[in-house]
């Protein structure tokens, strides 16, 4: 049996004429399936939840963007009995670019039904002010954070999904944010051993895929199955040189900033925070990708 989680509102209401045509699909096809299609924020955290608690393994296949997916990956109860199946339908889909997933809903949905190929990924875990959260892509604080936050809000964002160019949204408040935003001054520890100080940061990001915000590569050699997370850090230059970052790689990373900065994680909004504890989960999780 495969249970189909949809976001029938990731690409402003697209996801629901996709879904109806995979719909179509397995029902041409014959395949046994159940699909549970999220009614509001957090939905679909708590039908993973519900639907991971069975005894036996259970295939979960995500309709959405990375949004829905890291929704998803915060309800899963049990890593070790779930395959995990997606079909990305977001603007961004920072994490199907990194598991070099079909970009065709067809090939994707071609490849979940006939291929047999999986993997097992690391997932992130970041905690602030007492509180978890899983992801996929990546988490952060500063600049990005901020981008991040105005988009999910942005009309902006609506407007060019209509036009299948959400991927343009980051970039038009790329360029807002950077006349806005105020560095911090930060401290890092990596692996509990490795200290570091940073004034005048703009972000640092701690990725598990190589790409956020659409496909920017701030780590191109970052791997989801390495055991690893890459950091990505902008300090002490000026807006006019943005583009040059100073990379790190740790199994975990302690963060400390002068002065509460945005937060993210997938994208999805965490709030004003000053304190951040990144590392991995224990157990990995297998999703059905190519091998890289």
């Amino acid at each position: 049996m495969k249970y189909f989680l949809v976001n029938p509102n990731s690409s402003s209401g697209f996801g629901k004429n996709i879904w109806l045509s995979v719909k179509k699909e397995l029902d041409f096809r014959g395949i046994s399936y159940q699909a549970h299609l999220t009614e509001y924020a957090g939905h679909a955290a708590l039908l993973a939840k519900q639907l991971t608690k069975k005894e036996y393994p259970v295939e979960l296949i995500v309709i959405g963007g990375d949004g829905t997916l890291n929704e998803v990956l915060n309800g899963i109860s049990d890593f070790s009995k779930v395959l995990l199946g997606y079909i990305p339908t977001g603007s961004g889909n920072d994490f199907a670019r990194g598991c070099r997933l079909p970009k065709k809903v067809s090939d994707c949905l071609d490849y979940l039904l006939e291929n047999p190929y999986s993997r097992s990924i690391d997932v992130g875990v970041c905690k602030s002010q007492g509180k978890s959260f899983r992801f996929g892509v990546s988490c952060g604080m500063g600049f990005d954070a901020a981008i991040c936050q105005e988009a999910l809000v942005s009309p902006v964002k609506k407007v060019l999904n209509r036009f299948h160019a959400g991927k343009l949204t980051y970039a038009f408040l790329a360029v807002k944010q950077l006349l806005l935003c105020r560095p911090a001054d930060i401290k890092v520890r990596l692996d509990n051993d490795r200290n570091y100080s940073f004034s005048r940061v703009y972000f640092i990001s701690v990725m598990n895929q190589p790409c956020e915000g659409g496909g920017v590569r701030f780590c191109p050699g970052a791997r989801d199955d390495d055991g690893l997370l890459d950091v990505c850090i902008v300090s002490g230059i000026s807006r006019l040189k943005f583009l040059l970052l100073l990379p790190f790689r740790c199994k975990s990373i302690q963060i400390h900033s002068t002065s509460p900065l945005p937060l993210h994680r997938d994208g999805e909004s965490g709030g004003m925070q000053s304190d951040l504890q990144v590392g991995l989960e224990k157990t990995t999780l297998k999703i059905a990708s190519p091998v890289l």
